[in-house]
């Protein structure tokens, strides 16, 4: 019960980051809103990591997640979560990119060799299913190729997710997680800035 205020709040904080997104994309374009916002993000990290670390340097052995996740999830995933969710709404926009856990469960048993087990498959199935629901396909206008373009580049955001936290679990750290993140940013800025 004392975590429900907490709980609460990041229900709140998230239901809300949708329609904020979608009213800041009036004034920017989806692929600099992603850059300005990678951008902020790592800007506010730096003063952390030079803190915190004692080098800001990364790890040699880091470098395959600095790229993995840098390109996969903090740039391609955000450019095309951005880009779908200019032309749909901020609704139907959130419940597709969370269908990041349904493309998790075959890549992480294909790449790194966890079991499916029947406690996932039936989280599987009854995740599917409050998808199905959530989205409503019956409500959706199939003659808008917009909207259809739009919701494929937030789905193919949510496997670029995915593939990122599947190379994140499988993945040996050596280098603190600050600075990793803070080169996962940079990396992520530089490339949103020439797709932008």
């Amino acid at each position: 019960m004392r975590f429900f205020p907490l709980f609460a709040g990041v229900v709140l904080i998230w239901g809300l980051n949708w329609p904020i997104m979608k009213i800041g994309l009036e004034d920017l374009t989806p692929l600099w809103f992603a850059t300005f916002r990678i951008g902020s993000g790592r800007l506010c990290l730096l003063p952390f990591v030079l803190i915190q670390e004692r080098s800001v340097l990364p790890r040699k052995r880091d470098m395959p997640i600095i790229f993995g996740v840098g390109s996969l999830q903090r740039s391609l995933c955000m450019g095309r979560v951005y880009l779908g969710l200019n032309v749909g709404d901020a609704c139907r926009s959130a419940i597709l990119s969370f269908t990041t856990p349904f493309w998790i469960v075959p890549i992480a048993w294909f790449w790194i060799g966890e079991r499916l087990g029947v406690h996932r498959f039936f989280g599987l199935l009854f995740g599917l299913a409050g998808l199905g629901l959530l989205f409503n396909p019956l409500t959706f206008d199939w003659q808008n190729t917009e909207a259809i373009l739009g919701n494929g580049l937030l789905l193919l955001g949510a496997l670029c997710w995915a593939i990122a936290m599947t190379h994140v679990r499988a993945h040996n750290w050596d280098g603190p997680p600050l600075t990793t993140v803070f080169w996962q940013l940079l990396l992520a800025f530089l490339l949103l800035t020439a797709w932008a």
